[in-house]
């Protein structure tokens, strides 16, 4: 799993990030430009790409819940996207490559997402990103935070108290994402507990 950075000027220039393009998220979610099934199939490209445990299990679940197979699922997690559909691997490929760069894509990249998808729709897609990125930063924290007990921390430049202070405030809402994927993926297939316990 990659290193995690959970220094508070990260924390506060990736909110900062998130807050810049705040009058695009009502957009992102309502202009139907990114439909709810291409959106979770992003969020669990971010998701795997972050390694962030919690958010690895609900987006799983969430996926399934919407529809996606298995082999969709698959295909994405270890991203070589075979059973993915061709107009949405450009926004995967990007996903994974905007996580890889610490959020700075390069131009090339970016280009070829705003020539494949136009300005707006390509917008989405990035405020989706974001979205998701901020959230698995905190996930991330929660879950470090855990694991400082068990000497498994992956986390860099994080103060024990500020860490503290996110698992205080948002620690129950990734638990219970995390416990209600985990029961849609049994219930769904358990092949996938498996494949999400290897993604660890």
């Amino acid at each position: 799993m990659p290193k995690v950075n959970c220094s508070i000027s990260y924390f506060f220039s990736e909110l900062k990030r998130l807050l810049f393009g705040y009058k695009y998220i009502k957009d992102a979610f309502r202009s139907g430009r990114v439909s709810r099934q291409f959106a979770e199939r992003i969020m669990l490209a971010v998701a795997t790409a972050d390694g962030c445990e919690y958010c690895l299990f609900g987006h799983t679940g969430s996926s399934l819940k919407s529809g996606m197979s298995t082999e969709e699922i698959t295909a994405i997690m270890s991203y070589t996207f075979d059973n993915c559909y061709l107009e949405e691997i450009v926004a995967l490929d990007f996903a994974k490559h905007y996580v890889e760069t610490e959020r700075k894509p390069t131009k090339r990249v970016l280009k070829k997402l705003v020539e494949t998808y136009g300005p707006e729709k390509a917008r989405d897609i990035m405020t989706l990103i974001k979205i998701v990125s901020f959230g698995n930063l905190l996930g991330n924290m929660v879950e470090d935070f855990e694991n400082r007990k068990k000497g498994r921390q992956r986390a860099e430049n994080c103060s024990l108290l500020f860490e503290a202070a996110i698992y205080r405030l948002v620690g129950p809402f990734f638990k219970k994402m995390k416990k209600d994927g985990q029961r849609i993926i049994l219930q769904k297939n358990s092949f996938l507990v498996k494949q999400l316990n290897q993604q660890k």
